[in-house]
């Protein structure tokens, strides 16, 4: 019985080789790439789903990160240049949306939820409070 198995089982993985040979080299290198392009895209839809003041900094970051081994390997000394003006000008960009979208339009501060204000403190007077309202009870 176990030599049938063993017999079952060497004819399975020739047949396995076989059809792995037959397989063109392209399907070959999709088969193998697969998990990372599925990382990658991944990553690309993560990157894509972030406000843009996120990208901006990300791709002012990115840019500054391919500049510097350009201009230090001087391979490209023009690209690099632009490249690092590029960054600097996506970073003050990310830093003055930022700013910008923190500002209020209707000039209240309250924070608000399905149009109603609403606040984070707690209803009831503070220990400072209470005490100072004590204090004066028993001056008086």
């Amino acid at each position: 019985m176990p030599e049938q198995w063993e017999r079952e089982i060497d004819d399975l993985l020739r047949r396995r080789e076989g059809r792995l040979r037959g397989e063109p080299v392209s399907r070959r290198f999709a088969r193998r790439g697969a998990p990372f392009a599925s990382g990658l895209s991944g990553v690309l839809r993560s990157v894509l789903r972030r406000p843009p003041v996120e990208q901006f900094m990300i791709a002012s970051i990115f840019l500054l990160v391919v500049s510097y081994p350009l201009q230090m390997l001087r391979i490209a000394p023009t690209l690099a240049y632009w490249a690092g003006v590029l960054s600097v000008l996506l970073f003050v960009l990310a830093i003055a949306l930022s700013v910008a979208g923190h500002r209020r339009l209707d000039g209240r501060d309250s924070k608000r939820w399905r149009d109603r204000d609403i606040s984070y403190g707690s209803t009831s007077p503070s220990m400072w409070s209470s005490l100072r309202s004590w204090f004066r009870r028993r001056r008086r």
